[in-house]
């Protein structure tokens, strides 16, 4: 049996959710896994941070951050690893601390 002209046309259906584009969704659930790779691996962010501060200094650079997630199995596009610092380094000061950290 042939389907009806309006079912041709497309209507009469529920109108499609508008779906997010580019990285709209992507940062999120990056941001997400990230937080749980590194929870299992060191539950309390103290320790989680001396850890990835490999020299000591109280502070991660972006290096330091990058290496650190990667041994964690988490590699970060450099543009990735760019918003991740910005969303840390709460005074802009190009590190981390440990208390912005926590």
């Amino acid at each position: 049996r042939p389907l009806p002209p309006r079912a041709l046309r497309g209507g009469g259906g529920p109108t499609p959710c508008p779906q997010p584009h580019d990285d709209q969704w992507v940062r999120p659930y990056r941001m997400r896994r990230i937080k749980m790779k590194m929870y299992e691996k060191h539950p309390e962010a103290r320790n989680m941070f001396r850890a990835l501060d490999r020299d000591g200094g109280g502070s991660l650079d972006r290096k330091e951050l990058a290496v650190g997630l990667f041994q964690l199995g988490i590699w970060l596009h450099p543009s990735e690893l760019a918003v991740l610092l910005e969303a840390l380094d709460e005074d802009g000061g190009g590190g981390i601390d440990e208390e912005e950290f926590a």
